[in-house]
């Protein structure tokens, strides 16, 4: 999923949030008893949260995001609650409703607040992984000077993100002058996560240090430990896989 469809993806969930600011706006400024103006504004808190979270749920993150729902629908209760205490009839001046509903305000505050946080942590576990294009330049010099050497490059089945990645670490090997072959999709390393380095033997090669020694110059998450495979045909080959985002 491109940063694009990603950015489309959380317009809903915006327009939802500017909804439900207006329709509370709203709200407050009814000339209604405290009891009907309370219950319009847990009206558009119940609404517009079950709507955002139902927005964000569609990018992954429905277990944490349905807490929230469960939160808002017990505020809801709580407004019920409040207004069967209210006689029948009873009336209130504008001001008396702001200070009647200031409670509701702060806890729709409270939790567009926490909702804004889940929605950041979800954007950022479905970011793509890429390489910059000055770390690309800078990390193809960097290679020049000690290649070329042979690497096979792979990456998890089945995985546009990962796949996507690795094309671009294959581009960099090849500016450097390197013999650099894929992205083949393989599930020959099951599940392993990030940037991976497999050998052909106990003994690691000297181009699996200059690999790491590339990913850690210019800022390349990878997994630090170089593991044998007897996959591999040769000593002097590196197979860099790349699986799945952490």
């Amino acid at each position: 999923m491109g940063v694009s469809e990603l950015g489309a993806g959380w317009l809903p969930a915006v327009a939802v949030a500017a909804l439900t600011a207006i329709a509370l706006a709203q709200t407050m400024l009814l000339p209604l008893p405290v009891r009907s103006a309370l219950l319009w504004a847990g009206g558009a808190v119940l609404c517009g949260g079950i709507a955002l979270v139902g927005a964000v749920s569609q990018q992954g993150a429905t277990a944490a995001l349905d807490e929230q729902a469960a939160q808002i629908q017990a505020f809801w209760e709580r407004l019920a609650a409040l207004d069967a205490a209210v006689p029948e009839g009873s009336e209130a001046k504008p001001e008396d409703i702001f200070a009647a509903a200031s409670d509701t305000i702060s806890a729709l505050r409270a939790k567009v607040a926490s909702l804004q946080d889940e929605i950041k942590a979800v954007k950022e576990k479905y970011r793509n992984r890429t390489v910059g294009d000055e770390a690309a330049a800078g990390m193809a010099a960097y290679l020049k000077q000690y290649g070329p050497h042979r690497v096979v490059v792979s990456c998890a089945p089945d995985d546009v993100e990962a796949f996507t990645y690795a094309n671009q670490i294959t581009n960099v090997l090849k500016a450097a002058g390197w013999d650099a072959h894929g992205p083949e999709p393989t599930a020959l390393f099951g599940s392993a996560m990030g940037i991976n380095l497999f050998v052909h033997g106990a003994q690691a090669p000297e181009v699996a240090k200059i690999l790491l020694g590339a990913f850690a110059r210019f800022n390349i998450p990878y997994q630090s430990r170089v593991a044998p495979n007897n996959a591999i045909p040769d000593a002097q080959t590196v197979e860099l896989f790349v699986g799945a985002k952490p």
